[in-house]
């Protein structure tokens, strides 16, 4: 595959898939987006993330489902806290913060994802400042809306905890 048509193949899934991550892009900003990602497949089972591995890769799913679990403190269960589909990423709070996975994203079905990395997609942001901007002003708006989600099931949480 050439580079052209390879650049125009990826511009032309992130235009179709509707990212949150990139609302209000245009064409031209998904062809230089596009540089820095890869197809990823994964099949059932597998694991696109890890909780506590170092991980900087995000994922914009394509086809297929992923599930998101966190461990239980108080035990070896998990709680599935999501259910991911085309259009939604995964990992993207690595472009923001580095450190450890904190939750495991795993395939339910056949998935097949674009894949990039925080320094790859870093570089392209940092160096196309009004695309930069709009992707950290979406990403900003993500997380807001997943930090009032759990301030919810938080407050619900403490309200049916007896104190006696």
């Amino acid at each position: 595959m050439t580079a052209a048509r390879k650049i125009s193949e990826v511009a032309d899934a992130l235009s179709q898939a509707s990212f949150r991550l990139f609302s209000d892009l245009g064409y031209s900003d998904f062809e230089i987006l596009s540089e820095s990602f890869t197809y990823r497949k994964f099949g059932v089972d597998d694991p696109l993330l890890r909780v506590g591995d170092e991980s900087y890769e995000i994922f914009f799913i394509l086809e297929g489902t992923v599930k998101v679990e966190i461990p239980l403190v108080s035990s070896s269960a998990r709680e599935r806290i999501a259910t991911l589909q085309q259009g939604h990423t995964a990992g993207e709070f690595s472009l923001v913060r580095a450190g450890k996975v904190t939750a495991d994203v795993t395939a339910v079905n056949d998935v097949k994802t674009l894949a990039s990395n925080r320094d790859k997609l870093s570089a392209v942001l940092h160096s196309n400042p009004a695309l930069g901007m709009q992707v950290y002003r979406n990403l900003s708006s993500i997380l807001v809306d997943r930090l009032v989600d759990t301030n919810l099931l938080a407050r619900n949480v403490l309200s049916q905890i007896s104190l006696f």
